[in-house]
């Protein structure tokens, strides 16, 4: 070849190389530009406790030991990551995880495009994106998105085995990364993960009896083709034991993850989870039917958010169909995935139900968008129902479009500035550097009013007081935080605090006096400090009248 040719090949190379690069980072921005409108949106519960876990971490405690908490530990190393980059607010905070889920679903694009057609792996992260605006909360940077995030690279790996039953390097390195994002942040993927397991072995077993391995044979043929997997979980797995080890927190974290999820907090769930490991199998099979009908026979009712709730259902059972009729063992394993994914919902609604959206989005648009190009089209149109997923598809980017001016022209901050909320009255008779103890819900307030907490655990729900109750009482008295949030009604899941946290109410009602009932009667602060924190909000606040000022 000519050094000509070969300047002009590199040159066209070069350029091809430019415009892919181009194009990754227009999808990049298009992801990330789509999450802007909810950066702003109201704070969540579950957020806010990733972020104060964060911060505290940040400020020397130890996650489990100085951070008690039920929940993996991923999501709260994601945002400690966040705060070594000064990130400390929720604006912050979401822009970083924001970021994150943009590089995840390009980097999805890249990768299974060439297997399930770039058309499909770009719009359906965009209609998950979409569908964010469709309930409360599943905007929020809660563990429920790094989940999201291991489920949808199963789901798309799973699918590709099926169809080529090969498992290769790369492939291998993504699944390890989906069982880590998985296990890392959510106990009952467990579920998902198990079916799965279940499902490969049976098609590795039904190849080995075809090709007439022994039992060694077979062994040693699953040794050979799952090792790099293994490894990789394996790993991870040692890494976060030997981390556990060295900072002296196994035990809390055993205590937090396991011993809560699975002895603790099912007695106020119903025993969902934790009275019988089959129970928990079978309840998302019976939540999948029920819902199915209930979305279906409630359009009527609630139109809208019914006839979403059913498109989501009525997609998965056309993408299985879709599957079954090329294989009717694979769509029997597909139906199992997409049930088990939702295996959250029958704790709580709303954010937990966020994996089994993201892979409801995909389910909903392949089939259709493969009838669309499918030369065959009556075999490949009937199960997909094309038109169906279209007009819910339509609806759903619709619901977002509707509520974006709203969205975009909503500052958080100002639920935490605007004069006579919880907010500006903490911000007003404290000091930046004053730790405040909120015992209700709104643990929000930390983040909002960038203050730490005094004690790594306010009694809140009834579940962790149980548990730790008892020593976050003992700082609690210690640290005695000048103001506590404290509502004597709150009864969170129906448990009232007056029962499940007597001590705290019996120590707040004897060593604290209500700011102000008539601006705001949550507002608690030291008896020693009334009268200091009346003149602080009188000198901030000019037009203030001293309603119950003594």
């Amino acid at each position: 070849m000519s050094s000509t040719n070969k300047t002009l090949l590199s040159k066209k190379k070069g350029t091809q190389m430019q415009k892919a690069a181009l194009l990754t980072i227009g999808v990049f921005a298009l992801y990330f530009l789509m999450f802007i409108p909810h950066i702003n949106m109201p704070a969540t519960i579950y957020e806010s406790d990733n972020m104060i876990g964060a911060l505290v971490m940040k400020n020397g405690a130890l996650l489990y030991d100085g951070y008690p908490s039920q929940h993996p530990p991923l999501m709260y190393f994601f945002c400690y990551l966040l705060t070594l980059f000064g990130v400390k607010g929720f604006i912050g905070f979401r822009v970083g995880t924001y970021c994150l889920l943009s590089g995840f679903f390009t980097f999805a694009w890249l990768r299974y495009k060439k297997w399930y057609g770039a058309i499909p792996c770009l719009i359906f992260p965009a209609l998950f994106i979409s569908s964010l605006s469709l309930q409360s909360e599943l905007y929020s940077v809660t563990t429920d998105l790094l989940h999201m995030m291991g489920l949808v690279l199963l789901l798309l790996e799973f699918l590709h085995y099926l169809k080529t039953k090969e498992l290769s390097r790369r492939s291998s390195i993504a699944l390890g990364i989906s069982v880590i994002l998985m296990l890392g942040s959510a106990m009952v993927s467990g579920f998902v993960l198990f079916t799965t397991l279940l499902s490969v072995l049976i098609i590795e077993a039904s190849d080995a009896q075809a090709k007439k391995r022994t039992f060694k044979e077979f062994i040693l043929h699953l040794f050979t083709k799952f090792k790099l997997l293994f490894g990789i979980i394996i790993g991870a797995l040692l890494v976060f034991l030997l981390y556990l080890v060295l900072t002296g927190t196994l035990d809390d974290a055993y205590q937090g993850i396991w011993v809560i999820n699975r002895e603790i907090y099912p007695k106020y769930n119903d025993n969902k989870y934790g009275s019988s490991i089959l129970e928990a199998f079978i309840l998302p099979f019976l939540f999948f039917f029920t819902s199915l009908f209930d979305s279906v026979t409630s359009i009527g009712d609630q139109a809208f958010s019914s006839l979403m709730v059913a498109s989501y259902f009525i997609g998965n059972i056309c993408f299985i169909f879709y599957v079954f009729l090329k294989n009717k063992l694979h769509g029997l394993m597909i139906f199992v995935f997409i049930v088990m994914s939702m295996a959250r919902y029958n704790i709580a609604g709303g954010w937990h139900m966020i994996p089994y959206y993201a892979v409801s989005c995909f389910t909903l648009l392949y089939p259709a968008v493969k009838a669309f190009q499918s030369r065959n089209k009556y075999r490949e149109a009937l199960p997909a129902v094309s038109i169906f997923p279209l007009i819910a598809s339509l609806l759903i980017c619709n619901s977002y479009i509707v509520q974006m001016p709203a969205n975009l022209n909503r500052d958080i901050n100002d639920t935490y500035t605007t004069a006579g909320s919880t907010g500006a009255i903490i911000n007003a008779i404290t000091t930046p550097e004053d730790r405040i103890l909120v015992c209700d819900v709104r643990v929000d307030l930390y983040i909002g009013t960038g203050h730490l907490p005094a004690a790594p655990y306010g009694g809140i729900s009834a579940w962790m007081t149980e548990k730790y109750g008892q020593k976050g009482l003992e700082d609690f008295a210690h640290n005695q935080p000048k103001v506590v949030i404290y509502n004597s009604t709150l009864a969170p899941r129906g448990y009232s605090q007056q029962e499940y946290a007597a001590d705290y109410v019996e120590y707040i009602e004897a060593n604290y006096t209500p700011f102000n009932d008539a601006l705001d009667s949550t507002v608690y602060v030291r008896n020693d400090y009334y009268y200091e924190a009346h003149r602080l909000y009188s000198s901030s606040t000019s037009d203030y009248q001293d309603m119950g000022y003594r």
